[in-house]
């Protein structure tokens, strides 16, 4: 019988807590330099990556090769499109999170760590600025840990992402405080429609 749980990360290179698939995790696809996987800018790019026959995921993680070319405006996001259109952010760096302009993620997940309901993947979206993403592996689950307390379980995991984030912005005398808002608190999507 397998055990469900989740194993909180603190990935050394860079600033987010992520957090590792481990439940009934499968390998989707492995990646080794494939273009169609990568995209790279010195302005901007979006990059998508059609997924076919994703069914009932319940999480979903990458694992990939992050490089920002500067530390003025470089940003690597991936975000995840399900079959109803909803956008859920994977990963997302800029400098102020990391400690390396260069380094490798390995299953990390933001958002899509855990949904709120099992949905359809049907597409990646690599945006970069300024940044190569290459990715190299996907990972999902179609099993979830004890669902009776889902969208607790899930708001405490991305409660506990902002401050490790909040806390990383707030370390480095930006000349202002990162702090939590009501802003802060919206998804990757409702972030984008309010902007």
């Amino acid at each position: 019988m397998n055990r469900h749980y989740f194993i909180q990360w603190y990935l050394g290179c860079c600033l987010s807590l992520v957090t590792t698939l481990v439940f009934g995790q499968q390998t989707l696809l492995v990646v080794d330099g494939q273009q169609a996987l990568q995209a790279t800018a010195l302005g901007s790019e979006e990059k998508l990556v059609t997924l076919e026959n994703l069914n009932n995921i319940q999480g979903f993680s990458i694992t990939a090769d992050i490089q920002l070319h500067n530390n003025a405006n470089s940003v690597a996001k991936v975000i995840l499109i399900d079959s109803q259109q909803r956008e859920h952010l994977v990963y997302e760096a800029y400098p102020a999170l990391s400690n390396d302009l260069t380094y490798t993620i390995q299953q990390v997940c933001e958002e899509s760590c855990l949904f709120s309901q099992s949905l359809k993947a049907v597409a990646l979206r690599l945006e970069v600025q300024n940044a190569t993403v290459q990715l190299r592996e996907i990972a999902y689950s179609t099993t979830a840990p004890d669902t009776s307390n889902r969208r607790a379980r899930r708001d405490s995991m991305k409660k506990e992402q902002d401050l490790l984030k909040i806390q990383k912005l707030n370390a480095q005398n930006l000349g202002w405080v990162a702090g939590e808002t009501s802003v802060s608190q919206l998804s990757y999507e409702e972030k984008k429609r309010l902007f």
